[in-house]
């Protein structure tokens, strides 16, 4: 009786080593044919987005993912590796909840601790904070807020020793870098309560046709190219790790994404798929722009592909002994019960 344990025993196991390997195999064929989704960004207003995997399908590209930043008492900094000398630009779209329910100062946007951005919601105003590195001193103008519960563009802007505040692309407020602007009070503000969309920042004074542009166009890119540029376009629910086109980064809390700006409209002839990857055609809306590619594809798992690796004689091998376990399986079993026959 001992005898005939041992022999189902023996069979057993292999039939599960068989049934492991041709696992294994199978594993490997539908792991090469396991279809995911991708969603890339290119890294700049120029490069391409390569596409990873084959079979692809599903192939869309956008100038934009049409969405903002809203803020529940957070705020945006960025830190874009910019110093300023005496000729520059932030530029930004704002929104704030409830204005009239507010009071005090909110942060809109901060560069690099070199421009600021604020609302007064006590006074209904828009406050441009620069601080200037050669005389480190702090200048502030003040302009009023005609509707700021709807999507406002801004401007900070610097020439020389004149500051510049302007609203919807009209020069609203300016100032001058000397004594009569500075100030050494501490900026006490809050959180911002509101939306944030298409924040950039400008190594020059934009000119009043450039600010025109970014005004009637929000997503269009512009000449000259910005040091910076934030889009708050998310795949997802989340802010955390949007791209900052140009370089550096950007520290953001208590914020959400909701719809925004929508790009323009991008066709086949704005692009092609040449080697794998996905290039903007000259001339086209997405040139000099960003570039969102979503797609789906074929790819390898890791597991299948180190059995794929094998050479074509090394998974014949692997059948065979397959085979061959399941062969002795049975005629072991056969002569098991062959024995107890007699």
């Amino acid at each position: 009786m001992s005898d005939q344990i041992e022999e189902i025993a023996g069979v057993i196991i292999l039939l599960v080593i068989s049934a492991v390997v041709i696992g294994a195999l199978y594993t490997a064929a539908i792991g090469v044919n396991s279809e995911r989704e991708a969603f890339q960004t290119s890294s700049d207003s120029s490069s391409p987005v390569s596409l990873q995997g084959t079979n692809i399908t599903d192939l869309e590209v956008q100038q934009s993912l049409g969405t903002k930043a809203s803020f529940s008492n957070g705020f945006a900094k960025g830190n874009f590796n910019w110093t300023p000398d005496s000729s520059w630009t932030l530029s930004t779209w704002v929104s704030v909840d409830d204005p009239e329910n507010r009071t005090g100062m909110m942060t809109v946007v901060s560069a690099d601790g070199r421009a600021t951005i604020l609302y007064n919601a006590t006074t209904d105003e828009w406050v441009g904070i620069v601080y200037d590195d050669a005389s480190m001193t702090t200048h502030q103008i003040e302009a009023s807020a005609t509707d700021p519960s709807n999507s406002t563009f801004l401007t900070l802007e610097r020439s020389g020793d004149e500051i510049y505040l302007t609203e919807s692309a009209n020069v609203s407020a300016s100032g001058t870098v000397n004594d009569s602007t500075s100030t050494t009070a501490v900026i006490n503000a809050t959180n911002l309560h509101g939306t944030l969309e298409e924040t950039r920042v400008y190594d020059v004074r934009v000119t009043a046709g450039e600010r025109t542009d970014l005004f009637q166009n929000p997503v269009q890119p512009i000449s000259p190219d910005p040091v910076a540029r934030v889009m708050y376009d998310s795949w997802g629910d989340s802010i955390s790790g949007i791209p900052i086109f140009g370089g550096g980064t950007l520290s953001a809390t208590g914020a959400s994404v909701v719809e925004g700006f929508a790009g323009a409209n991008v066709t086949s002839s704005d692009y092609e798929v040449s080697s794998g990857q996905v290039v903007r055609s000259d001339g086209g809306v997405l040139d000099g722009s960003p570039m969102y590619v979503s797609y789906a594809s074929t790819v390898t798992t890791a597991f299948a592909s180190a059995l794929v690796g094998f050479s074509n004689a090394a998974q014949t091998a692997m059948i065979v002994i397959a085979i061959s376990l399941i062969a002795v399986a049975a005629a072991w079993t056969l002569d098991m019960f062959d024995s107890a026959g007699r």
